[in-house]
């Protein structure tokens, strides 16, 4: 091959000059290439379709207080480029759930968790991971009860969060 011509998303061709190549643009891109031979003979459009996604999944957490013994921690995680693909929840240094989400990605997760007769201050992580391994986090501060602290930790906590996927 002697020269090599791309497009991004139907531009005109340009010829590639240097032997790799920056996409900087977000998206699901088109990248077409065709190469030009010594001989004049001019392969076939090659085509690519790629997710790039430079940017983290946004986490916003909420703490709400509903009375003197009832709180409760809602949020939702955003990601409109390549998708979610996971989101974890820690409590304080020990990982507590991982929602794996399986194909195909979503971009909205839901999700609120209500306790009542606050004992112990700690704090919410929310990690989230996009398809294109990207991540983003929340904390928020709370106080949770010792009930729900025995046995397997606060799985059972956890496993009360109401979330939903759009």
């Amino acid at each position: 091959m002697n020269v090599v011509y791309y497009r991004i998303d139907d531009s005109l061709w340009v010829l590639l000059q240097q032997p790799s190549l920056v996409i900087s643009q977000q998206g699901n891109i088109t990248f077409q290439w065709f190469w030009v031979d010594k001989n004049g003979n001019v392969s076939s459009i090659g085509t690519l379709w790629l997710p790039i996604d430079y940017t983290p999944p946004i986490v916003t957490l909420q703490n709400n207080r509903y009375g003197l013994w009832r709180w409760g921690i809602s949020g939702s995680v955003y990601e409109n480029i390549s998708g979610l693909v996971g989101v974890e929840f820690w409590i304080g240094p020990y990982l507590q759930w991982f929602d794996n989400i399986l194909m195909p990605p979503t971009s909205w997760y839901n999700f609120s968790w209500i306790q009542s007769v606050p004992y112990i201050n700690a704090s919410l992580t929310v990690v989230a991971y996009d398809a294109a391994g990207n991540q983003g986090s929340d904390s928020v501060p709370f106080t949770y009860s010792l009930d729900y602290h025995r046995g397997s930790g606060l799985l059972q906590a956890l496993i009360q969060l109401l979330h939903t996927r759009k």
